[in-house]
């Protein structure tokens, strides 16, 4: 049987906490696709760590800060979230900007 490829950037295990802690800082975030055209980041820099949604909008990307990881703090919902909650807020926020494009 032949075996899948995965997507470049498609390893990187962000849904843990232990997980999250385990990756070197970096200025970028670190990016996993949740739906096609939307992806959520995990940052964590020298002196903030935070979640991002990034969307598909025409031939660029908008990417938007919308909390910080429940790295270090217990979630509560609204500004900690944990990663379900990054993904559910990440996929609400992609409905509530779609736009329809005549084809």
């Amino acid at each position: 049987m032949a075996r899948l490829k995965r997507k470049a950037g498609s390893g990187v295990r962000i849904a843990t906490r232990d997980a999250r802690l385990r990756l070197p800082l970096r200025r970028e975030p670190y990016w996993v696709e949740i739906v096609p055209g939307t992806a959520i980041g995990y940052m964590r820099g020298s002196r903030d760590v935070s979640w991002f949604v990034r969307q598909r909008a025409g031939s660029r990307y908008l990417k938007m800060r919308i909390g910080t990881p429940d790295d270090h703090a217990v979630a509560d919902g609204t500004i900690v979230l944990t990663y379900a909650q990054a993904v559910a807020l990440a996929t609400s926020q992609q409905v509530e900007r779609r736009e329809p494009r005549p084809r």
